[in-house]
């Protein structure tokens, strides 16, 4: 498991930043959607799909 101030290290960004972009504040690029993804292991298209989900959750 991965915190939140880990998971801003590693791409490269404030926990400010990461805070507003898990709240829907901001808009990751994509390049932070990329390491994101990177991070957990996962395609690009899979956390992409699973952020529409939460969208219409």
């Amino acid at each position: 498991m991965i915190n939140q101030a880990e998971l801003a290290h590693k791409i490269n960004v404030s926990i400010t930043n990461l805070s507003q972009i898990e709240q829907g504040k901001r808009v990751p690029s994509d390049e932070q959607l990329e390491q994101i993804a990177f991070v957990f292991g996962i395609k690009l298209e899979e956390l992409k799909g699973s952020i529409k989900e939460d969208e219409h959750g």
